[in-house]
């Protein structure tokens, strides 16, 4: 697998994933499941290649490749940290409160992405945040961000 590919979807990806998604697939945290993926692969000429073939990596890879339980892009507990850390506000809002409107102001946003996709963000009825993603040019929606804690 190519260098690039790897460090994107792997030891980088795994922070996509909650350390209860990965213990309850895997029975292992995500410290064990990098150290796992680290010791199975070496890279050599600007390719990562599976030293020993593993049931256990093989099953892994796939779903860190293809798994849909990824994270939230932010969650309450991150926005809440993200308010206590601010020394310029002591009157900070209840997270109840501000989630939703965080989640609200990225409606309608469009990002554009370095191999010329677009990613559109638009709110669902419901309150959440989804992403319209075009991979081969076909549309595909997903839902990044709860509406409500």
């Amino acid at each position: 697998m190519d260098e690039n590919d790897f460090d994107t979807l792997f030891p980088e990806g795994l922070s996509d994933y909650s350390e209860e998604m990965l213990t309850r697939n895997f029975s292992m945290k995500k410290q064990e499941i990098q150290n796992l993926i680290e010791s199975s692969y070496k890279k050599e000429d600007g390719k990562y290649l599976m030293e020993r073939e593993n049931p256990v990596i093989l099953s892994i890879m796939r779903a860190l490749d293809i798994s849909l339980e990824d994270m939230p892009l932010f969650t309450p507990e991150e926005i809440l940290a993200e308010l206590n850390r601010n020394p310029a506000s002591n009157a900070k809002p209840a997270i109840d409160t501000i989630f939703p409107l965080l989640v609200a102001s990225l409606d309608s946003v469009f990002i554009s992405h370095d191999d010329g996709m677009v990613t559109n963000l638009h709110l669902t009825e419901k309150g959440d945040l989804k992403g319209i993603f075009h991979p081969a040019g076909k549309p595909w929606t997903r839902i990044l961000i709860p509406g409500k804690i």
